[in-house]
């Protein structure tokens, strides 16, 4: 129609992508979990993965308690680099026990030692723009 303005005019049928479509429903049930809705959030700060790395700087990161005892910890390279860092992570009940991490997004996963989650950090290592979501589950 001439003369519509755009925010009233309708845009051309496009084919979905499979693919992107595929990432957006797995992503809305990840969301569904009650720990991104209910939970406690707190901010992570990435460390340098080893002295004198300074991709450390491209990650955000984020942590949630759920109120039913569940964890969540989501990390992202923001860069356009390789980049690597480590996580220390906030949840002390994990001190001294096992850890299973599942990626909620993808298929990997993860068995760590808790107290070196927390001492040290969660290993990253990340292509450029690259996400994990995981699930924490204390053994």
């Amino acid at each position: 129609m001439p003369g519509c303005p755009p925010h009233l005019c309708r845009g051309p049928i496009e084919p979905t992508n499979p693919e992107i479509a595929a990432f957006y429903a797995r992503l809305l049930q990840v969301l569904k979990t009650s720990a991104f809705r209910d939970g406690a959030w707190s901010q992570i700060q990435p460390q340098p993965a080893w002295s004198g790395n300074w991709t450390a700087d491209g990650f955000v990161a984020y942590a949630w308690a759920g109120n039913d005892g569940s964890r969540h910890v989501v990390v992202v390279n923001y860069a356009g680099n390789q980049a690597q860092c480590r996580l220390p992570l906030p949840f002390s009940e994990l001190r001294g026990k096992q850890v299973r991490l599942t990626e909620m997004m993808g298929t990997e996963v993860y068995d760590r030692d808790g107290t070196e989650l927390i001492d040290y950090g969660l290993h990253i290592d990340h292509a450029p723009r690259h996400f994990n979501v995981f699930e924490l589950q204390a053994n």
